[in-house]
């Protein structure tokens, strides 16, 4: 599904995963502006079109490109 758009996620921006949660929680310090964006969009080039491609994106910011997946915890 990648390709589609861009997906948010609830991570804020660190430039590195220096002090990220080894739990698998999101990295949500408080006042986060800057979030991170998965998974490119069919504008991008296919280096873009994978999970590991990661951007920044502010919190204020719209683009045709840029969605999200809701997703359900199956505990």
């Amino acid at each position: 599904m990648h390709g589609n758009v861009w997906e948010w996620t609830q991570d804020c921006w660190h430039q590195n995963y220096m002090g990220a949660p080894s739990d698998g929680q999101a990295w949500e310090p408080n006042g986060c502006y800057h979030f991170v964006v998965r998974g490119g969009s069919g504008g991008n080039s296919p280096l873009d079109l994978r999970s590991a491609s990661r951007g920044v994106m502010a919190a204020d910011k719209r683009l045709n490109s840029l969605g999200f997946r809701v997703t359900l915890d199956s505990d």
